[in-house]
């Protein structure tokens, strides 16, 4: 017989298909029924699926599993609901059950027999596999209405119409409600004041705010303020209400009832400025209301602006009475009633010169009533004030005319394009008055071109109070345009503030030259060239237009070349080059260039035309044509009708028509040249079909397309056939080459060969699910959606309900937005509709459900339009058909349901619910026992008992009453009337003496009539067309009870289970539970329990209870106890027959001695250099006998890794030899040894470590061996190894000890400390050590101690030095994270609601140097947000949403906590393997909470990483996490980020920070100095010394013979020493500013701004003195100023002071700009240029270029000035040694500019390093540096030394006396000797061979000086001399140096001798300008 019914069951979820939670549910329990059969073992598994409802944010993602073993019906899926604040509406989601699958039995045949049938069924899932889950709606999801707060007090006036006083929704938006109002009156009316019915305010789904409208009535009446008050009543829809519930609304007071007060007349008067005293008369009128006593103050305002009141009376005044004081302000009163008008007088008074305008506001500006409780009158909007303007007399502004050069006209050229335009200006003046800031308005009048060719057109110019001179300033602009002189008139329109415009001088005139290219610019435009198509042969040419722009005067040739720039080797398109020639006034030129007919031209490809140079052809003219800057070249695109064609499908994927199943495909071509035809055919490329699918048929399934010239595309079409259950997919491809005439030929287009139709199908209701019938009473309909054609992604298709008679939410549950996902390959998916049941009878009403949507997944792809939805079938209608029983349900039920064996009546009660119409029958019949109508029933076997067949077949039958014996039978019919609902019956019981169980009887209602049924239980409310009653058990009914006979003896192994499994027998019923009582007697020493109780279920005849031996170590032999029965349960009684069982006990604990190897030598690990190995056997336990066991080595062909260390075998006879036999144990003999023989000299070619093994087995006389300990692994390592392997071994111990771990921490420790570098292999065993030994941890508390060696363990490991394996050694990480929470094992848990500060603080560990480390136990309330202060003020911060805190936060029903930690490294030795290290500081942070995965995070972790000097190049910082997967530091973006704004100028942050949204390690990667930058190496010191040594000694050996200087000299060496001086600050400063440099955020940076000070002060002394010098030279060389020495201290003064002085005036401006400015910290003016470290100096670009580079551009301007001027006068001063003595000052002048020169490029480049430290720049500045140095030691020190003149000969030195009696036209002189004291001063050397020489004769002996005017250029000066040049020569420069220094001179002897008669002896010599001080 094949299996029916679901043996194995059938498997759902309970009714209702719905069920409805509230969020506080934090969990809800979802029940899984199995129906039918429960026979096998049966898996079934679910899944969550979200719908409104969001996994994650509402509901907690579930999947899994329930297993239901055999028998078991029912077990629960638990869903866990977050609760949230958020208002939410209803939300749903489903809980579906996905698979089921049969795990026992598994020898089920479910072959197919004929008739398809099966001998077994599979397990199945019921029609209730989806349950529905609808979180209600909750956290005032529909909101509180209240009034907005700016309603709370409410003005309005009475003219505004409507008035809106607004109502807000808070919180929630969902649903529609409303809010109920009304008014109450307070002093304002109802009908009269205002209108508003009371009414509701309502506000749909989603909306927040609205208004009540409030009609306000505007009359006439003269009313006070009036109030009424709206309030908020009530609400609906399920908002709340909120506090503010009422607005108090007030209308201001209208129609002025305390008057209305304003000026009569004119409100704005203007009067000429008097010349004598004028009175003007104000009156003021009272109208409108006339109550009260009201007093007005009025007042006058200005001059010139109304909002100053007057205080002067000057101009304007006001007397109260004749001859009082005059005022500004006044007061008038009207009396209670009055309402007349009332005036004031003002005086104006004259003027006393030019006076400006004047304008005053004369205003009412207050109004008092008399009482003050009174309201006060109102001033008139209108007439409130009065402005006086008085005139302005005479011209006190001026009168404005043109100036200077705009008073006559001017020509300008237009400038070029490259001057960007040329600025005029045009004076203007103001005459007479200059009082007052004046605006002169004027424009422009000339061309009009639409290009202008002069900016601005028109403007404004201004003249400040005070001022005569101001400035037009116009800018000439540059075109293109060709153009003549054109003239403009610049003229002034207009004045504003008081002053005129001249009437003479008001314009001035310009004009702008003719420009800009007469003869034409020549370009190509890209829209012009085109390549053309001929329509007679279909010829192609490029098509070429050449443009003229500007001028086209005269004839010009061009020349142009074309080329194709896709062109093919060796393939000519077009000739090459082309002229054309343009004639005069010709504009364009085009012309055609033939394209050769046999090549391929695609569309889009291009050809280049190039115009190469243009040629004037007539006259040659002075500006020839040109080409057109950016017009040269273009490119000449191919278009479509001219490329050749690339011909494919134009789209890839198409749809169908669904009514006729006809798709229309276009097959297009990029490029129409000429007429092409296509093949295609049906299907895909051959190798390109899609894998699973079946090629659909289409026809026709081949064609050709044929597409004309110029015709882009063509369409064609193809009919579907489709099967509509078969995987298949429909498509095309085009299946050869396209086939032209034309030239070129035609290709297919690359991806575009093939099209699919349709490829993820078209979507629709399935045939059978396009109408459906179905009863309401079912709950729920199925439907069926397919998808034909394609099948070929997966898809998501969305639905929904839509009501048509059937209304949702009444009838069926509604759908908005439901969906079904189907799979690539899976064509159709089913839906279902829950139908909502009640209890009203209905007639048959209909609905809808709409395909609305498909998509493909992801939904976030690109969609496309497959897959789509069916046009024709995307509508299901369902039709419910009439319910509710309208003719009654009937039903039974007994009273009582139990009873005692006993004869009684049974009361059964029958019911008929629902309808009551019409007379129904029912026939009620007993069942069960027997009846012959037992058969006509059909049992149905399931989870439920609703219906008679339900419970007959779910019953025990072995507990059914019997006919006859226990009931008398029933069979009657019971006929129910119109209206009748209740009929009672009777039920008969016997009594008997037979045991029984609790036994049924059923009775059952059958063959209903006239429309009514019977109930079915729980579809029914739970009423039921069968009831049962239960006769109590009786009669002995649990049985007669004692040992099984196989229970009367057994035996008990205490090395095995240690139990004694005992059976009881039950003798004639086993109907109930019981328990038996049980003891053992003479076994108190060896039991576990000498007492107990068993425990017998129902049914079953046999149960067992154990009874347990005690284990222990002590070898025992076998001994008995008995176990008998005490007492039973209620039921039973005991079979004394067997009531005592005997228990044999085993020998035990191996008496006869267990072998096995020793713990030394189970892992056994030798040096390679070993010969022997020796192994330990030991026996224990027993010892009493004499054994023996066999031994044997053996070859491991493949051995396990150990420490995750690959291990190689040891060979037989070339690692080891091999070894066997037998060792004997004499008694009480404990160990024995196996010597095995190792030969590492013929040692086998595998790397070490290897391994063999040495066995043991075969032990005798009964003795055991160990199945554990019986074989021993003995590796060979490396020599250096073997220490590490024995320490690993001693962690393989069954018992870790304290003492066991700290020797095996202090030996590991060792020897990473003496083992140098480690391999892989020797880390990978210390790895295996400290994962044993953290595991050991885990388990109990290490002590500290213990703890912080292990610390110490890591700490070496992950020393930065470090070379070996370690560096990268990413596996190191996790395990030293996992050491870390080995500090919190066995710590208690926080105490919950505990928030004290020391309680949230983790515990810090911070022994090693290289990580720190804190961890706790929190509860999850306290690990968010936590925040962990590192060291150098580096911090991490935990988002303080990271956790869930409702499940086991300390609030919770249940607070849990978590360990967690926060390590932080300062090493990157395990993060990167590479040598350099990348991570800034590097410092690292690791957060985890043990056991928590959690990847990707909502809310970002921070953290702050500082620089480990605190400085940074911040701009080039990642914020980075540790990517585990890829081992690698990853900066993404969109998961880590940098916070801080690191692009400042002055970049004062030290530090980086950093947030992260992926929970890892963290770092910052940084390059903290420019990679390029250069600091300051030993040569650049170097180069400094040899510097400061030069200058040194040219200022020593200057200061030594300082009696031989010169005061330009000594000037010099001012310089040298500021130089020298900034060259000692600069060293001092590069070598100790790293040392004294402070970060920003640092206190004292006192050091670092002392020596910058000093820094700055001398390197600006050099320029200063540089200034000075120069200042010196200008007053010598071009002032011949021979006594600059006198200005010495002024001199000194400007060298020393000015630089002082200007560091002051930095510092002081910057620290102010700092501290009120910028908000910088001012104590860093001075700090670390470009946070780098190296040197001390202004931080700030800004600030350094006004504090050094700006002075020192004046001071070298000054220089350049002084020196362009000497220079004009070179002849004047060349000759001279002003500067050396006996050295040409020109030689000198040179010498000392270059000096300077070398001096400013030096610090060019030291400066231009400091900002930007590349290395070329400090190899400059060395360069610099050392010539400076090598040029003030040769020149200065050497070459110009002043002691060198001591060492050469002296010539003699000459005074001069001037006699009294000396005439004005000559003088005498006589001899001195020579005195070197007198030498000083300049020698005046005129040897400069230009000077002209003049003969004139003087007697002998005689000097005669000719003076001559002052306005002469000349002085001529007679010197004595012979007539030989050499004698005459020295003298006479002997007298011009005793004439410049003021000296005497005596003539040589030999000029006292007479000369010849007729030779005169001395000759006239004219001297140059430069003497004439002389």
């Amino acid at each position: 017989m094949v299996a029916s019914d679901y043996p194995h069951g059938l498997f759902e979820f309970t009714s209702p298909a719905e069920t409805t939670v509230i969020e506080l549910n934090t969990q809800v329990q979802i029940p899984v029924v199995r129906n039918g059969g429960s026979n096998g073992r049966v898996r079934v598994t679910y899944t969550t699926f979200p719908g409104s409802a969001l996994s994650g944010s509402d509901f907690r993602m579930s999947s899994g599993s329930l297993t239901f073993t055999s028998g078991e019906t029912r077990q629960t899926i638990v869903v866990t609901i977050n609760e949230d604040s958020l208002p939410e509406g209803p939300e749903r989601f489903y809980v579906n059950l996905t698979a089921v699958e049969l795990q026992s039995p598994t020898d089920n045949n479910y072959t197919t027999l004929p008739g398809d049938l099966q001998l077994d069924m599979r397990p199945a899932l019921g029609p209730l596999a989806v349950k529905t889950i609808i979180i209600d709606k909750n956290d005032n999801a529909e909101g509180i209405l209240e009034f907005n707060s700016t309603a709370i007090s409410f003005l309005i006036k009475e003219d505004i119409g409507i008035a809106r006083i607004p109502v807000v929704r808070k919180l929630g938006t969902y649903g529609r409600v409303t809010a109920l109002f009304t008014s109450r009156n307070l002093t304002a009316s109802a009908g009269f004041d205002y209108l508003l019915p009371d009414g509701e305010v309502i506000f749909t789904d989603g909306m927040a705010s609205n208004t009540i409208n409030v009609t306000v009535r505007d009359d006439t009446e003269r009313e006070m303020a009036e109030q009424f008050e709206v309030m908020l009543t009530g609400v609906s829809g399920g908002a709340g209400l909120g506090d503010r519930r009422s607005s108090l609304v007030t209308i201001a007071k209208s129609d002025y009832p305390n008057g209305k007060f304003g000026f009569r007349g004119q409100t704005e008067i203007i009067i000429p400025n008097p010349s004598d005293f004028r009175d003007l008369t104000f009156t003021i009128r009272r109208s409108e209301g006339l109550s009260q006593t009201q007093t007005l103050k009025w007042r006058i305002a200005g001059p010139n602006n109304p909002q100053l009141m007057l205080q002067a009376t000057n101009d304007i005044a006001y007397t109260a009475i004749p001859g009082g004081p005059e005022m500004t302000e006044g007061t008038l009163v009207w009396l209670d009633g009055e309402g007349s008008e009332k005036s004031f007088t003002l005086s104006i008074k004259p003027y006393g010169g030019w006076e400006i305008e004047k304008v005053f506001v004369i205003e009412i500006y207050d109004i008092q009533t008399t009482p003050s409780s009174a309201q006060n009158g109102e001033v008139d909007p209108v007439a409130g004030s009065v402005t006086l303007t008085i005139l302005k007399h005479g011209d006190p502004n001026g009168i404005v005319y043109f100036a200077g050069v705009a008073q006559r006209p001017r020509t300008y050229t237009e400038p070029t394009s490259a001057e960007g335009g040329k600025q005029i200006s045009f004076p203007i003046t103001r005459r007479e008055g200059t009082i007052g800031n004046i605006l002169v308005n004027w424009a422009i009048r000339g061309s009009t071109d639409l290009v202008p060719d002069v900016q601005p057109m028109s403007g404004v110019a201004t003249i400040t109070a005070d001022k005569r001179n101001g400035e037009i300033l116009l800018r000439i602009l540059p075109d293109d345009e060709p153009e003549l002189s054109e003239v403009f008139t610049l003229a002034l329109t207009s004045i504003e503030g008081g002053a005129e415009i001249d009437t003479v001088f008001n314009t001035s005139l310009f004009t702008i030259q003719y420009n800009d290219d007469p003869h034409g610019v020549f370009g190509i435009v890209p829209s012009s060239q085109v390549v053309v198509v001929s329509v007679l042969d279909f010829s192609r040419q490029v098509r070429i237009n050449i443009t003229r722009y500007a001028g086209t005067v005269g004839k010009v040739r061009a020349s142009y070349w074309v080329v194709y720039d896709q062109a093919e080797a060796g393939l000519t398109y077009v000739p090459r080059s082309h002229a054309v020639t343009f004639q005069d006034g010709q504009q364009y030129y085009i012309e055609t260039v033939n394209i050769e007919n046999n090549v391929f031209l695609e569309l889009g490809a291009t050809f280049t035309l190039t115009l190469a140079d243009v040629t004037y052809l007539d006259v040659q003219v002075t500006t020839p044509p040109r080409l057109a800057t950016s017009q040269t070249v273009v490119k000449i695109a191919v278009p479509h009708e001219a490329a050749n064609s690339e011909v494919g499908f134009e789209l890839p994927v198409v749809n169908l028509n669904d009514s006729t199943l006809v798709a229309t495909l276009t097959l297009s071509r990029r490029g129409s040249y000429g007429r092409i035809q296509v093949p295609w055919r049906n299907g895909y490329p051959s190798g390109l079909e899609p894998q699973g699918f079946v090629q659909g048929v289409l026809d026709p399934d081949a064609g050709a397309v044929t597409l004309e010239h110029a015709v882009v595309s063509k369409t064609f079409t193809v009919r579907l056939s489709s099967t509509g259950n078969t995987v298949e997919l429909f498509a095309l491809h085009l299946s050869g080459p396209p086939t032209t005439s034309v030239g070129g030929g035609a290709r297919l287009r690359n991806g575009a060969t093939q099209v699919e139709i349709e490829p993820s199908g078209v979507v629709e209701f399935s045939p059978a699910s396009r109408m459906i019938d179905v009863d309401e009473d079912t709950g729920e309909v199925t439907l069926t959606v397919r998808r034909l054609f394609g099948s070929e992604d997966n898809i998501i298709v969305r639905y929904k309900t839509v009501s048509n008679s059937a209304v949702a939410g009444v009838d069926f549950t509604e759908v908005r937005d439901g969906s079904l996902r189907l799979d690539a390959k899976e064509l159709s998916e089913t839906m279902l509709i829950q139908l909502t049941r009640d209890s009203i009878p209905e007639e048959a009403e209909d609905f809808y459900i709409n395909l609305v949507s498909v998509e493909k997944l992801p939904t976030n792809i690109q969609q496309g339009i497959s897959p789509r939805l069916s046009s024709l079938h995307s509508t299901s209608t369902i039709t419910i058909n009439s319910n509710n029983d309208p003719y009654g349900v009937l039903s039974i039920i007994a009273n009582p349901l139990t009873t005692p064996e006993k004869n009684t009546m049974i009361q059964l009660a029958l019911a008929r619910t629902g309808g009551v119409f019409g007379t129904v029958s029912v026939r009620v019949r007993t069942v069960g026992g027997g009846e012959s109508w037992q058969g006509q029933i059909v049992q149905q076997p399931g989870a439920s008992n609703d219906t008679i067949g339900q419970a007959l077949a779910n019953r025990d039958r072995s507990r059914a009453a019997t006919l006859n014996d226990d009931y008398q039978i029933l069979d009657e019919e019971v006929v129910f009337g119109p209206g009748q609902n209740h009929m009672n019956l009777a039920l008969y019981v016997l009594d008997d003496t037979i045991p029984e169980p609790d036994e049924m009887i059923f009775i059952y209602l059958t063959q209903p009539t006239g429309g009514a049924r019977i109930a079915l239980g729980a579809s029914d409310r739970g009423t039921m067309g069968y009831t049962a009653v239960t006769v109590i058990k009786n009669d002995v009914w649990n049985g007669v009870i004692g040992f099984a006979d196989t229970s009367l003896f057994v035996e008990v192994d205490e090395d095995g289970t240690a139990l004694a499994t005992l059976t009881l027998v039950r003798l004639n019923a086993s109907y109930g539970n019981v328990e038996v009582e049980w003891e053992a007697v003479d076994a108190a020493d060896q039991l576990q329990a000498i007492e107990g109780k068993a425990y017998c279920i129902a049914g079953e005849q046999m149960c067992t209870f154990n009874v347990a031996v005690k284990k222990d170590q002590l070898p025992e032999f076998a001994s008995s106890f008995l176990v008998q029965l005490k007492g039973v349960g209620d039921g039973a009684v005991i079979n004394s027959a067997k009531k005592v069982a005997n228990v044999t006990i085993r020998p035990s604990d191996d008496p006869n001695g267990l072998v096995q190897f020793a713990a030394d030598s189970r892992l056994k690990n030798v040096p390679k250099g070993a010969t022997t190995v020796r192994l330990t056997v030991q026996r224990i336990q027993g010892k009493t006998k004499s054994i023996s066991i066999n031994f044997w080595t053996q070859q491991v062909e493949t051995p396990a890794p150990t420490a995750n260390v690959r291990i190689y075998a040891a060979l037989r006879n070339a690692d080891y030899l091999r070894n066997t036999g037998t060792l004997t144990f004499q008694p009480n003999v404990e160990n024995q040894y196996i010597d095995v023989t190792l030969s590492p000299i013929t040692a086998s070619d595998s790397p070490y470590p290897k391994m063999f093994q040495v066995v043991l087995s075969g032990p005798t006389n009964d003795a055991r061996l160990s199945s554990e300990y019986s074989i021993s692994n003995v590796t060979i390592v490396e020599d250096d190894e073997v220490d590490l392997w024995d320490i690993h071994a001693g962690t393989l111990l069954p018992i870790i000890t304290d003492n066991n771990i700290d020797s095996t921490i202090s030996d590991t420790n060792a020897a990473i400390t003496n083992g140098g570098n480690l391999n892989g292999n020797e880390l990978s065993v210390i790895q295996d050590i400290l994962d044993k030994v953290i595991i050991e941890g885990g388990k109990r508390l290490l002590p500290l101690a213990t703890r912080k060696n292990i610390l110490n363990v890591f700490c070496k490991l992950m020393e930065p030095g470090r070379g070996d394996s370690t560096r990268g050694r990413f596996e190191l990480i996790p395990l030293y994270e996992r050491f870390t929470f080995t500090f919190l094992t066995n710590r208690s848990c926080q105490t919950p609601y505990d928030t004290s500060a020391e309680k949230k603080q983790l515990d810090i560990y911070e022994d090693c140097v290289h990580t720190r480390f804190g961890v706790g136990r929190w509860y999850p309330d306290y690990i968010n947000g936590l925040d962990f202060q590192a060291l150098r003020q580096d911090f991490f911060q935990v988002p303080i949403q990271l956790l869930d805190t409702t499940q086991t936060g300390a609030q919770s029903g249940s607070p849990t906590c978590q360990d967690v930690h926060v390590v932080e490294y300062s090493s990157e030795q395990w993060f990167n393997p590479d040598a350099q290290n990348a991570l800034l500081s590097n410092r690292i942070f690791t957060f985890a909470v043990k056991g928590q995965a959690f990847g990707t995070i909502q809310s970002p972790i921070k953290y702050r990483i500082h620089t480990s000097d605190q400085r940074i190049t911040a701009r080039r910082s990642q914020c980075v996490y540790f990517e585990e997967s890829t081992k690698r530091w990853t900066g993404s973006g969109d998961v880590c980020k940098v916070t801080n704004n690191l692009n400042i100028d002055l970049g004062i942050d030290t530090y980086v920070d950093c947030e992260c949204t992926h929970l890892s390690s963290y770092a910052v990667r940084s390059e903290v100095t420019d990679p390029d930058r250069v600091g300051y190496p030993v040569w650049f010191y170097i180069s400094c010394f040899i510097c400061m040594t030069g200058l040194a000694l040219a200022i020593v050996s200057h200061h030594i013979c300082s009696i031989y200087s010169m005061f330009s000299a000594n000037l010099l060496m001012h310089m040298c020493f500021a130089s020298l001086g900034s060259q000692i600050c600069y060293v001092v400063a590069a070598y100790i500013s790293p040392d004294i440099l402070v970060a920003p955020s640092a206190a004292n940076n006192s050091r670092c701004i002392i020596l910058a000070l000093f820094m700055h002060y001398f390197f600006l002394a050099q320029f200063t003195w540089m200034f000075t010098q120069a200042v010196n030279f200008w007053k010598i060389l071009v002032m011949n100023d021979e006594h600059t020495d006198r200005k010495y201290v002024l001199y000194f003064l400007t060298g020393w002071g000015l630089p002082a002085i200007i560091v002051a005036i930095f510092y002081v401006t910057v620290f102010n700009l700092y501290k009120f400015v910028y908000n910088l910290p001012e104590q860093y003016i001075y700090g670390d240029v470009n946070l780098s470290g190296e040197m001390c100096f202004i931080t700030n670009s800004y600030a350094a270029l006004g504090g050094v580079v700006g002075p020192v551009l004046v001071c070298l301007f000054v220089v350049g000035i002084a020196f362009i001027h000497a220079f004009q006068l070179t002849p004047q001063w060349q000759a001279y040694d002003d500067i050396y003595r006996g050295r040409y000052n020109i030689n000198e002048v040179r010498t000392i500019l270059f000096f300077w020169a070398t001096i400013i490029l030096t610090w060019l480049w030291g400066g231009l390093h400091m900002t930007y430290g590349q290395l070329w720049m400090l190899i400059f500045f060395c360069v610099f540096n050392i010539i400076q140095g090598l040029f003030a030691l040769v020149v200065y020190c050497a070459l110009r030394n002043p002691c060198l003149p001591c060492f050469r000969p002296q010539k003699a030195s000459y005074s001069l006396d001037f006699p009294v009696e000396a005439s004005g036209d000559s003088m005498h002189y006589q001899y001195k000797p020579p005195s070197l004291a007198g030498s000083k001063g300049s020698r005046a050397s005129l040897i400069n061979e230009s000077w002209e020489r003049d003969s004139e004769g003087l007697p002998n002996g005689q000097m005669k000086v000719k003076r001559s005017p002052a306005g002469n250029g000349n002085i001529y000066v007679t010197p004595p001399g012979h007539k030989d040049d050499d004698p005459d020569s020295q003298e006479f420069d002997d007298l011009i140096f005793a004439l410049k220094t003021g000296a005497g001179f005596t003539p040589s002897e030999s000029s006292h001798e007479p000369e010849p008669s007729g030779s005169p002896g001395y000759e006239m010599r004219r001297i140059s300008i430069a003497d004439t001080h002389l």
